[in-house]
């Protein structure tokens, strides 16, 4: 009895064998470099969005796609668009949500409560292509944004 838990607890702290440590590891490499390739081959550009925000609740409930956005979609969003700025806050009671900033600093808000990660996106691009800057015109002398 007490000799097999003492070859358990050795088999659990001496370091892994470089094989064991191949199989741990390797796994993770591969996903990351998949990753990389994902991010570079399918690239997403945003013309007219300047920043993003993010607002998340860890692990509550309808939650899951904007953290999975998170985690898969604003890393290449942000390698696409260079000039792309995102923020995240974790506020309590707030529901998930992300907030679009457009060049001219008008504001668009995509509730994400019980969306995946593919309709969040598809949300993302079509408000950054259906968006038209603000114009401003004269009426009775006063400065009107249509």
């Amino acid at each position: 009895g007490c000799r097999a838990l003492r070859v358990v607890v050795a088999y659990f702290h001496t370091p892994p064998s470089p094989r064991r440590s191949r199989r741990m590891f390797g796994s993770n490499l591969s996903r990351l470099s998949r990753h990389v390739i994902r991010i570079k081959e399918n690239p997403i550009v945003l013309q007219n969005v300047k920043k993003i925000q993010a607002s998340t609740l860890n692990h509550a409930k309808g939650t899951t796609g904007v953290r999975k956005f998170v985690e898969e979609y604003v890393p290449a969003l942000k390698y696409h668009n260079p000039s792309l700025v995102f923020s995240n806050s974790s506020e309590q009671g707030a529901p998930p949500s992300i907030e679009l900033i457009f060049g001219d600093d008008s504001t668009q808000e995509i509730a994400c409560l019980d969306l995946d990660r593919e309709a969040i996106l598809s949300q993302v691009v079509e408000a950054d292509s259906t968006w038209k800057p603000k114009e401003k015109v004269q009426f009775f002398g006063k400065e009107i944004e249509t």
